[in-house]
Order: C-alpha cells, then structure tokens, then sequence
C-alpha cells in the first residue's frame, strides 16, 4: 500500500485561504485519529437525534408519472378528442412545472419567452411549503380544472396528501403546500381561458342546441368536449 495513505490524516483550517484543508500529520498520529473518531461518533449521534418528523422522504419521479397515466384514464373515461386531449395533458404539466420554479428558479429557467403571453411568475410559494407536493397538487388542481370527472382528480390529490402525511410532512407544510398549488391555478386560469377553447367550445355547442331546437338541417354537428 502506498505509504500516504498510510500516514494518519488531521483536518485543519487553512488560515490564508479560508477553507478546509486535509492534511498528513505523522507526528500528531494517534491522539488525533481518536479525536476525529470522537468528533464522527458525535456528528452521527446528532444526526439520529434530528426530529423525525423533519425528515421527509421527497415525492419522487414515479409520483408524477403516476399522476399522468391518472390523468390519462379521466381523458379516456370522459372520451375527449385527441385535440382536446392534448389540452388536458400540457396544462397540469405546465402548472406542475412552474410551481417546481419557484423553488428551484435557479435550475429551471423561467418559462416567460417560452409561452405566447404567459403572465409571467406565479406569486411567491409559501416558505414552509413542500416543493413536490406542491408541485403535485397544483398538477390536479389544474387538471381538475379540464375534466369531467373531477372527483377523480380530487381523489388523487388527497392520494397524495394522505402520502405525505405518512411519510411524515407536517399538517402545517401540507396546507402550505395547498395554498401554494391553488395560488399557480389561480395564476394560470386567465392564461387557459385565452386559448379560445371555451369559445369554439360553446359555439359548437350552441348550434347543436339550435339545430334541436328549430329542427333544421344544419350542417351535421359532431360535439367535441
């Protein structure tokens, strides 16, 4: 075996530059390796006293793709078109990743520029909130917002909820992570409402109630929800 590594190591503070510095001390052996073995004993036995309750096993990847293969069975059970569909698909993915954003601005660019006339950032997240739960919720309040069946929707956002909980996030972390997913659906909702879909939405719909009501031969009206 190479000889530096056999030589005890002693972490010292370099002085002239300010940082940590791990140095070979053959002199200072023995005393010292006990005492950074004490120092590691006492960081470990600190670290198992951390309240349990603060440490949190993050939402991970696997959550969001759960919420959309959810997703895509509500559009399957409420026979969207395809276009439509795909409307249902790009808002609540939209709203999952603008409300990571806020958390993290500086490893997710922003999405102004990106979008045709996108507001601009959502308001601020609440400090206490949970960013992945947050980011979840805000996925099915926005997709609640697009469906039919929208019990279906609330039923996984409390699926998370309940999760979280389990996994230890706090009731006060839990509503704060509510209120931040709320806040990104109510930021997006004006946006949605621009693409002209309720629009061409309600025409439709009125000449099918027209051509009902006056019995005339219109031309043959397919309803697209």
């Amino acid at each position: 075996m190479d000889a530096h590594f056999k030589t005890p190591a002693i972490l010292r503070i370099s002085r002239s530059g300010n940082s940590h510095a791990l140095v070979n001390d053959p002199v200072m052996g023995q005393d010292h390796k006990s005492k950074l073995i004490c120092l590691g004993l006492c960081v470990l036995l600190t670290a198992c006293a951390v309240d349990p309750a603060t440490v949190v096993n993050k939402h991970a990847a696997e959550d969001l793709r759960r919420a959309d293969r959810h997703l895509l069975e509500v559009v399957m059970e409420d026979v969207f078109s395809p276009p439509v569909a795909s409307r249902v698909y790009m808002y609540p993915h939209i709203a999952h990743y603008v409300t990571l954003h806020q958390f993290f601005p500086d490893s997710l660019p922003d999405l102004a520029g990106s979008l045709k006339d996108w507001p601009g950032p959502a308001p601020a997240a609440e400090p206490n909130a949970d960013p992945e739960l947050a980011a979840l919720l805000a996925f099915c309040a926005v997709g609640r917002s697009l469906v039919f069946t929208e019990a279906a929707m609330d039923s996984l956002s409390e699926m998370f909820v309940l999760e979280a909980q389990d996994r230890g996030l706090s009731k006060e972390r839990i509503q704060a992570s509510r209120r931040t997913a709320s806040s990104v659906a109510a930021h997006m909702k004006p946006w949605m409402a621009e693409d002209g879909y309720v629009r061409t939405r309600s025409w439709i719909v009125l000449r099918a109630v027209l051509s009902l009501a006056i019995g005339s031969k219109l031309h043959p009206i397919i309803v697209e929800r």
